[in-house]
């Protein structure tokens, strides 16, 4: 969760922008998904759609393109400043030939919330109320969202939002207690989607 008027690459220009932890569920999931070859598609934001921010180096698809085994491919749908509600849209893309799915999403809807952050309130039920608020409508999104990824029938992985590295200390702690929100929505609905 980070100032609003700034765009979330812009703030998160030193941060380490990996996967974090990442669930895995396969609920529904059709019979055999994981022979070979195997077709990884990448869904999200631009943590995996991150190929204008590493200049010269190799972007996340890249890399896993040089880890995977011969025969083995993956495709980025991902693309930078989605939304959660964007991986809906992004699904209708995956090929046909899919096998596992990886989706990194929530840390542009975080900003969108983050001006919660900078709202006054008189104590702290009330602004208690207002994070939980915030937690209901996440939530809601990343819930379809997920249920959506898990109708394809697909192996898939969930990936949590990265802590930001501000430089102010205060802002760091605010970023990253406000993150544990939307942190602990993905892992409770990946956990449900995990539910038979």
């Amino acid at each position: 969760m980070f100032k609003h008027a700034q765009s979330r690459r812009a703030v998160l220009g030193g941060a380490i922008a990996t996967t974090a932890a990442a669930m895995t569920f396969t609920a529904g999931a059709r019979a055999e998904p994981t022979k070979s070859p195997k077709h990884i598609v990448l869904l999200g934001d631009s943590v995996l759609d991150n190929g204008a921010y590493v200049g010269n180096g190799p972007d996340v698809a890249q890399q896993l393109r040089m880890r995977l085994p011969a025969g083995d491919t993956a495709t980025l749908e991902a693309v930078d400043g989605s939304i959660t509600d964007g991986v809906r849209v992004q699904l209708q893309l995956v090929p046909d030939d899919a096998t596992h799915l990886v989706v990194s999403a929530g840390g542009n809807d975080a900003l969108h919330y983050s001006k919660v952050l900078e709202e006054k309130a008189n104590s702290v039920s009330e602004a208690l109320d207002k994070l939980g608020a915030v937690r209901e409508r996440f939530t809601a999104d990343y819930g379809k969202m997920l249920d959506a990824v898990a109708a394809r029938g697909l192996p898939a992985a969930c990936c949590t939002i990265y802590d930001a590295r501000f430089p102010d200390k205060k802002q760091r702690r605010l970023a990253s207690v406000g993150l544990t929100i939307f942190n602990d929505c993905i892992t409770r609905e990946a956990a449900r989607a995990a539910s038979p």
